[in-house]
């Protein structure tokens, strides 16, 4: 009998208008400490952790020149900075996913390789890859990918002009297939390493199943769950050592017990 995983697809676009800087962002995504050269303001994020796997991916029609001068986060994310203009200016989009937490690392990325080339990169689009580890005490499920993509065309050394299919207006509608792909690509990978577990992409509503969905925890709330569990084992140890004080002749017999070999 097979189980049900844990799936997880989003989408967003990268905007100026939410007040967003593009090498701020990538920053985060990728846990490092990185500069927008055209500003020279710096941006630390090193000290949230590290990433599982982190990878650019190009298109074929990638110029030799161009893919040198854009081949780190860094230099990708300052190009794509100098070349917007406006104020409110669509910088990237966003796809967040949840890995097969049952695969192995070099299966996680080689799914994550492949759905990214077929569902993005080979219509002529960057991708930077980020997979982030779960938050600590934070549930293994919580395994996810960041992937953000580039929105304009690319020309002979430089990126073109903006890609209509892919911005806010269209690019919202392809975001169901593009759910249904990263589906079918989890479940191939789990048939093809002899997991009985399956993911279903569509909604509970959709499936005839009457279930509150769960919302994802995300890292602020994983933290304040974990400060509070941090007070209740202290409030719990502080009526313990009470107990032990009013009652000596007790002490630990009881968990002694539990460790007799």
């Amino acid at each position: 009998m097979e189980e049900e995983g844990f799936y997880r697809y989003s989408a967003k676009f990268i905007s100026r208008k939410n007040g967003t800087n593009l090498v701020d962002k990538i920053a985060y995504n990728n846990r490092s400490n990185l500069t927008d050269r055209n500003t020279g303001k710096k941006f630390y994020h090193r000290s949230r952790g590290k990433t599982l796997h982190s990878e650019l991916m190009f298109p074929d029609n990638t110029s030799p020149g161009f893919r040198e001068r854009i081949n780190t986060p860094e230099a990708l994310a300052s190009e794509i900075e100098k070349c917007e203009r406006r104020r409110d200016a669509q910088l990237m989009q966003e796809a967040i996913l949840a890995v097969p937490c049952e695969l192995a690392l070099p299966q996680q990325i080689e799914v994550i390789r492949s759905t990214v080339n077929k569902v993005w990169v080979s219509k002529g689009r960057i991708a930077q890859i980020d997979i982030h580890p779960p938050p600590p005490a934070g549930d293994p499920r919580q395994v996810h990918a960041h992937i953000l993509l580039s929105l304009r065309n690319i020309g002979d050394d430089s990126f073109g002009l903006k890609n209509r299919e892919w911005t806010y207006q269209k690019g919202r509608s392809l975001i169901r297939e593009w759910r249904e792909e990263w589906a079918n690509a989890v479940n191939a990978a789990y048939e093809r390493y002899g997991h009985q577990i399956r993911v279903d992409h569509r909604s509970l509503k959709a499936r005839g199943i009457e279930r509150v969905p769960q919302r994802p925890k995300g890292q602020a709330r994983a933290n304040i769950e974990r400060r509070n569990k941090k007070r209740e084992q202290a409030l719990h140890q502080e009526i313990d050592d009470s107990r032990d004080i009013e009652n000596p002749g007790i002490s630990h017999e009881i968990d002694d017990l539990f460790f007799m070999d």
